[in-house]
């Protein structure tokens, strides 16, 4: 059961994105674990992993393949999702057992599978970054007032 502050997370975001999150259930899990383990500083990066991940995926989508710059996007999407994966990896080094195994299936096989939730999460966390750039404008704002 996550803890209240990980539950007001989750339903800030829902409400920021208009309940765009695509993978709630690990989302939390993460969130959960990066506090109760002190490792916030892994969720900043996955946040901004997973915003980059998330744009290169959508700009190779609405390009196509036949894009001119389709291979580049292409190569670097691969890059940046293996370093989205790896910062995954080392923040659940230190879970139970059991949720390591439940986040390998989920996440790291190598299938179509894990490719769409390894995307649904990058997306969850996209969200968390636009959220905080949103505070810093909005914190902007009012000190210009």
């Amino acid at each position: 059961m996550p803890s209240s502050l990980t539950h007001e997370i989750i339903e800030l975001l829902q409400a920021f994105s208009q309940h765009s999150l695509r993978d709630t259930t690990f989302f939390t899990i993460t969130l959960e674990h990066a506090n109760d383990s002190g490792k916030h500083e892994k969720i900043g990066a996955l946040a901004f992993q997973g915003k980059y991940v998330s744009r290169l995926f959508s700009t190779m989508h609405k390009q196509g393949v036949e894009g001119e710059h389709f291979e580049k996007l292409k190569q670097e999407f691969a890059l940046a999702l293996q370093e989205f994966r790896l910062s995954l990896k080392s923040l659940i080094e230190d879970m139970p057992p059991e949720n390591t195994e439940r986040f390998e299936q989920h996440y790291f096989a190598i299938n179509e599978s894990a490719l769409k939730h390894c995307l649904d999460l990058a997306s969850d966390f996209s969200w968390l970054k636009e959220w905080e750039l949103a505070m810093i404008e909005n914190q902007r704002d009012t000190r210009l007032k």
